[in-house]
């Protein structure tokens, strides 16, 4: 199953200019005719199964509604250029899909309708204490709503069978980066020559959002509260120490596949046991709600628990895709409304087919908070710390991000000798001068 909510960021870089050139216009609720034939156009970065997913739910709204016609536009290569290059010619969706690195850079140039007094309206409202919380304020800033969207939050699945034929006691909820590096290299198997049949731990990602935990468990960050400054926050010595955790895990225990085995996989899930195996190339795998429908089809015995504690806590990230309304559309009453149906029945829709969803009557309905699939990644969501995206809408947009994964991405190669402390501090002094240099033309 491919991640549905990874886009993070769209691309801005390259087009970021032409974005800046964009007025916002009023975001006051319309007075779209409900008789009238309108067309509903909805951007979206969406291929494959998750654009069959958005067809569907699409189909289900206008059986109902024959005067409207949704429109997916599906780009899954370069979205973001085509969607700031149609926002510059007045040519965007009604509704365009926003990773949640870029909600703020496109709250700036006024491109986003307000939600906010749609959600509150009486009539044709949302009662957010049916949302869960940690994903709905993704999409707020400054006290307003400019996405409603749906995420997971990041944990660890755990094979039973795996541990069981280690002789190893499955960790419990409280467990620490100490304890599952302690299971992680007992679960690893290699021959003599050291080639390996079974790794420890797959981590899965290449992106900087994904291994935030271990820099919050021990009580670093990367960017200052008012994300301003990188440089004494991406080089502390808190931060140092996670990612050395990271390090020691991948080149000094060497538990989890490096960037060569990764890409000899060729895309294949490291977690799932096939061909009527009881485990997979991997026996745990740090990951989001993505592979847990697959994981149970298959029959695995497995669990997820939380991401590990360290001597600052026990915490964890998410990721997180948004709809926003174009604030200069013609149809934004139309807009609403299936946006609205997309953030009720909608999520019924998705929650039936066992997807983890943020609508609390849904994910009740099909047992989803207990299910041992998803219950995890939705009791996590209590655990998610600010990411940095949230804190500067310059971060990514301006490189900085990119050059802190230049770290992780020398970490990930597997090949042993990362001076983890020296190249923090050289990619927190890049990051610092890209971040004050960008001015977002």
């Amino acid at each position: 199953m491919q991640p549905r909510t990874r886009a993070r960021f769209i691309g801005i870089v390259a087009v970021v200019g032409v974005a800046a050139t964009l007025a916002a216009c009023s975001s006051s609720p319309s007075t779209d005719s409900a008789n009238q034939k309108v067309t509903v156009r909805v951007g979206v970065w969406d291929g494959g199964g998750g654009l069959k997913q958005d067809e569907q739910l699409a189909s289900e709204y206008m059986k109902s509604h024959p005067n409207v016609t949704v429109k997916m536009e599906s780009t899954p290569t370069n979205y973001g250029t085509k969607i700031l290059t149609e926002l510059a010619a007045g040519d965007a969706p009604d509704i365009m899909q926003i990773g949640d690195g870029d909600i703020s850079m496109f709250k700036s140039k006024g491109v986003l309708a307000d939600l906010t007094p749609y959600i509150g309206n009486k009539s044709d409202g949302l009662t957010m204490s049916d949302y869960d919380p940690a994903l709905m304020n993704i999409g707020k800033i400054g006290g307003h709503y400019y996405t409603i969207g749906s995420g997971t939050s990041m944990a660890v699945y755990v094979n039973k069978d795996a541990f069981a034929a280690a002789g190893l006691t499955l960790p419990t909820a409280s467990w620490t980066w100490d304890d599952l590096e302690k299971d992680a290299v007992a679960l690893t198997k290699k021959d003599a020559s050291g080639n390996v049949s079974q790794w420890g731990i797959r981590f899965n990602g290449n992106d900087l959002r994904t291994y935030l935990p271990f820099v919050y468990a021990y009580g670093g960050d990367v960017i200052s509260s008012n994300g301003k400054k990188i440089t004494g926050h991406a080089d502390s010595a808190a931060t140092i120490a996670g990612w050395s955790e990271y390090n020691k895990l991948m080149n000094v225990d060497k538990v989890s596949p490096g960037t060569q085995a990764v890409g000899a996989s060729n895309g294949n899930d490291f977690f799932l046991a096939a061909d009527g195996k009881k485990v997979g190339p991997a026996a745990m795998e740090l990951s989001g709600d993505w592979g847990g429908t697959d994981y149970v089809n298959a029959g695995m015995n497995f669990e997820v628990l939380p991401v590990p504690a360290g001597p600052a806590g026990q915490f964890t990230t998410m990721d997180y895709s948004g709809y926003a309304i174009n604030s200069k559309s013609k149809n934004v009453q139309a807009a609403w409304d299936y946006l609205r149906f997309w953030a009720t029945k909608g999520q019924d829709s998705l929650a039936s087919t066992g997807q983890l969803v943020p609508y609390k009557p849904a994910l009740t309905k099909y047992k989803l908070d207990t299910s041992p699939a998803t219950a995890e990644f939705v009791k996590s969501f209590s655990k998610v710390k600010p990411f940095p995206e949230l804190l500067s809408p310059s971060f990514s947009a301006s490189g900085a991000a990119n050059d802190l994964v230049s770290v992780l991405s020398d970490i990930q190669t597997g090949n042993g000798s990362v001076d983890v402390a020296k190249e923090l501090k050289a990619a927190a002094q890049k990051a610092q001068s890209d971040l004050d240099s960008y001015s977002g033309q």
